[in-house]
């Protein structure tokens, strides 16, 4: 299938990225919605995402879809997610930490997707607020096909960087 057919079916993408190697990733997310109302303000948000990945001929080479949800506060000043801080990130050891491990040490991934490389990656998102968006953590962990964690990268960003 050629990125034309795809973008027909799933529409313009929220993210696309190109590899030296001529490889294309295009990243598809819809809008988070409230699935379930929690005790204490709290609600459970869903998260759905396709990673479509596409070789230097332009043909689709591998996509994941992915559906999980996220947890937040709402109200005037809200949270979305767990907070992973530097020093919870020293815990991880590369080529050692496996993905039961890193679901162990900070709850489920509440995004799974492919880099530019074909890998997959699990992700974990924090973002807070009082009315609008304050700041955020993205972290995301590489994972090889034995589960085992190969790259880490975490991002801070602020409505200015978006």
């Amino acid at each position: 299938m050629q990125a034309s057919e795809v973008r027909k079916i799933l529409g313009e993408p929220r993210r696309v990225d190109t590899g030296n190697t001529g490889r294309t990733l295009e990243s598809y997310e819809t809008p988070m919605e409230a699935i379930r109302d929690n005790k204490l303000g709290s609600k459970t948000f869903e998260v759905r995402s396709v990673d479509v990945l596409y070789s230097p001929a332009g043909t689709v080479e591998e996509f994941l879809y992915n559906a999980d949800t996220i947890v937040g506060k709402t109200g005037r000043s809200w949270r979305l997610g767990s907070f992973i801080s530097d020093d919870d990130l020293e815990r991880v050891v590369k080529n050692a930490t496996t993905a039961e491990e890193l679901t162990e040490y900070f709850g489920p991934p509440n995004r799974r997707g492919l880099n530019l490389s074909g890998d997959v990656f699990l992700g974990w998102e924090y973002q807070e607020g009082r009315g609008s968006l304050r700041k955020a953590r993205q972290v995301n962990f590489v994972i090889d096909t034995n589960s085992v964690v190969i790259g880490i990268y975490k991002r801070d960003y602020s409505p200015e960087d978006r």
